[in-house]
């Protein structure tokens, strides 16, 4: 049995009307240029992003007023505290940005003067067009999707061998073959390639008209880009999936180097939006953190071992 992808924007429309009973089908990445221009609803853009995965296996799905009870309690701990200067904030692995996008909203809402910075790990792509295929690749070049014929082949979230053994064997066929000599390609400039940002219409509008909002690509386990926070903002970003124990360890040191004193940290995850967030609101209180808020079954206990409460 073969599985076909969705590689057109006609395609987009009739998934969205039906959606396959069967599996989930990867969406061609570069058709996010195609909803942008067009302008339409953020359905669309929710089912591009709804399988892809970036290089460590974190999926860039995300929901619109995801976390808007959450980000309510954040908000009211902000009520009252002085920031001279206003807020300095800090939104970390915001995939598409919309849920920044409604966090920068709830603080404005509290009249607030805010200086915002939402981030991801890898917020823009680009892509090759191949024998009538697109290939699109991360900005360090590694492989992350092929749209190819009716195929779309993702090669961080592959096929099983098991369920779909012929559209793994195509793949790694692909992969070994004429993904690789794109690759060579595209390093040695002799493709020519298109950049698409994940970022989604209404970030990258808000960006533009207001200096308060900012995008920006973060690695966490790297140095933060500034100190002084009031707060920094991880959801549906620490996951033990994606990162090791040592890199647990950094994270944390990044976050207590680069929070003001009394500073909130908040995290958490959920599965859609209006699902519970499973995370908390720490306030930095000198050289240790006391806890403000707990949503859910709280944090995950390798994240909690690593703060000092």
């Amino acid at each position: 049995m073969l599985k076909f992808g969705i590689d057109t924007i006609e395609q987009l429309h009739s998934e969205l009307e039906s959606p396959s009973n069967l599996w989930i089908r990867q969406v061609s990445i570069p058709l996010l240029l195609e909803v942008d221009r067009d302008d339409l609803p953020p359905a669309y853009r929710e089912r591009i992003l709804l399988e892809l995965a970036d290089d460590r296996g974190a999926y860039k799905r995300t929901y619109r007023n995801r976390f808007d009870i959450f980000d309510r309690e954040l908000c009211d701990r902000l009520v009252g505290c002085e920031h001279t200067g206003g807020l300095k904030v800090l939104d970390c692995g915001v995939s598409d940005a919309g849920t920044a996008v409604d966090f920068f909203r709830s603080i404005l809402d509290r009249n607030f003067e805010v200086d915002y910075l939402a981030t991801d790990y890898d917020p823009q792509v680009m892509f090759a067009e191949i024998f009538g295929g697109r290939l699109t690749v991360t900005s360090s070049n590694d492989p992350l999707q092929l749209s190819f014929w009716r195929f779309v082949f993702s090669f961080t979230k592959p096929d099983s061998w098991i369920k779909l053994p012929l559209n793994r064997l195509i793949a790694e066929a692909l992969l070994r073959t004429l993904v690789r000599r794109t690759l060579m390609r595209i390093e040695l400039g002799e493709t020519q390639i298109t950049q698409v940002s994940l970022f989604g219409g209404d970030a990258l509008s808000l960006s533009k008209t207001d200096n308060r909002f900012k995008l920006g690509q973060l690695d966490i386990r790297q140095d933060f880009p500034s100190t002084g926070y009031n707060v920094i903002r991880m959801m549906n970003v620490l996951n033990p999936k994606y990162f090791t124990p040592e890199e647990f360890d950094q994270i944390v040191r990044n976050v207590e180097f680069s929070i003001e004193e009394g500073g909130y940290f908040a995290f958490g995850s959920n599965e859609d939006a209006g699902t519970v967030v499973n995370g908390a609101i720490l306030k930095r209180v000198g050289a240790r953190w006391e806890q403000q808020f707990v949503s859910g079954s709280g944090p995950i206990p390798l994240l909690i071992s690593k703060l000092k409460l």
